[in-house]
């Protein structure tokens, strides 16, 4: 993760030169794609927010059940196979996947 700091002034730094590449080779972070997620960030707000926050991947009961199954079993490769069957996609979901 890079700190407030670090990704404002990349984001100067990219508004100065106008381009990703020297930006990246001078400073030696970020990835393109985060320095334009960023720039994005910061040309239609005016600011980058403080702190971001990632979407959890698994409910709480999904970790649960994975930990305790994985503490009853032991096995770890097939207790991750058992654990990705748990997550039901509605009829939706794989239609949208599809298209």
């Amino acid at each position: 993760m890079f700190s407030y700091e670090q990704r404002i002034k990349v984001v100067k730094l990219y508004l100065k030169y106008k381009s990703w590449a020297a930006v990246i080779h001078e400073l030696g972070y970020p990835s393109r794609g985060a320095l334009i997620q960023w720039v994005k960030e910061y040309s239609s707000n005016g600011k980058l927010r403080k702190i971001y926050t990632r979407r959890k991947k698994y409910s709480e009961d999904e970790i649960v059940y994975s930990v305790n199954y994985y503490k009853d079993h032991g096995n770890f490769k097939y207790t991750c196979r058992k654990s990705s069957s748990l997550v039901q996609f509605t009829e939706e979901d794989k239609k949208q996947a599809v298209i």
